[in-house]
């Protein structure tokens, strides 16, 4: 099964605790052990049950560490409960509409969307690692729609720090759906004109939004359409090559790209990362 069933969660989506531990078991979340502080050997500790992501070194007179085990991880500095935010990337994942998670999650609509745009944030960055390019797509009067996503500084692998990469992708408009998805160090009209040659057919129709960078694509045997970015709905092209990707495992690829995305607190665009701060 791909996704677990709600039934299954419930436990999970209950209350903040239950979120926790899941996340922890799932190597989503580290439960720090030890104080890292130099010289101090103090156990870190829950100190309030109303905040069980907080830690606290066992050492209060002498240290006093506090450790969020949100930071630098997809849940960020949010107020929103570990628990809502998991019923969300659930209810996200099952397609659910906006108001049936506003009415399900109890939240804000403003707080439903900046996560489902953080959760397309964080399949994109998934997406940068695959590398997705077999044969070239599209063909004689085929529609092929490209995008890319940049998301600013990122570790992998918690450790290995990758910054400043673009994932461009394409998807074939048939019934087949052929796709291919890259990465790339920028988008500039050289870096794009080579990767659809590469990976897209003589022939086809490549539809795009007004990036500059698309320019001059009719020279090399395609029609080139454009179309105004806002008709777009932000990271959704990324985010339908990395459903297709992982059809047959939705719920554990979603948690493994949790747990692998670090994030830096002083990321740029930072403002795109986390929806911090709301609710």
């Amino acid at each position: 099964m791909n996704i677990p069933s709600i039934v299954e969660l419930a436990g999970e989506f209950e209350n903040p605790g239950g979120a926790l531990r899941y996340l922890v078991l799932h190597g989503v979340l580290q439960v720090p052990e030890i104080c890292s502080r130099e010289a101090c050997l103090g156990r870190m500790r829950v100190s309030n049950l109303l905040k069980p992501y907080l830690y606290r070194c066992s050492r209060k007179r002498t240290c006093g560490m506090s450790l969020s085990i949100y930071k630098d991880t997809f849940f960020g500095s949010t107020r929103v409960p570990a628990n809502k935010v998991l019923l969300i990337a659930y209810l996200w994942l099952t397609k659910s509409l906006n108001s049936a998670m506003i009415t399900q999650v109890g939240v804000s609509p403003n707080t439903i969307t900046n996560w489902t745009n953080s959760l397309r944030g964080l399949v994109a960055w998934d997406i940068e690692n695959l590398d997705l390019a077999d044969a070239p797509i599209g063909g004689e009067g085929i529609i092929v729609e490209i995008d890319e996503s940049k998301f600013g500084k990122r570790k992998y692998n918690r450790g290995h720090r990758v910054e400043g990469v673009w994932v461009v992708g394409g998807v074939e408009i048939t019934l087949e759906r052929r796709m291919f998805a890259v990465s790339v160090q920028d988008r500039s009209a050289d870096t794009l004109r080579a990767i659809i040659q590469e990976h897209v057919l003589p022939g086809t129709i490549v539809r795009t939004d007004l990036w500059r960078g698309y320019r001059a694509l009719n020279d090399f045997g395609m029609e080139h359409q454009t179309v105004n970015h806002t008709e777009f709905i932000d990271g959704a092209l990324m985010e339908f090559i990395w459903r297709r990707r992982y059809a047959d495992d939705l719920w554990n690829r979603l948690l493994h790209a949790m747990q692998h995305v670090i994030y830096d607190a002083d990321a740029e665009n930072a403002e795109n990362v986390h929806p911090n701060n709301i609710d």
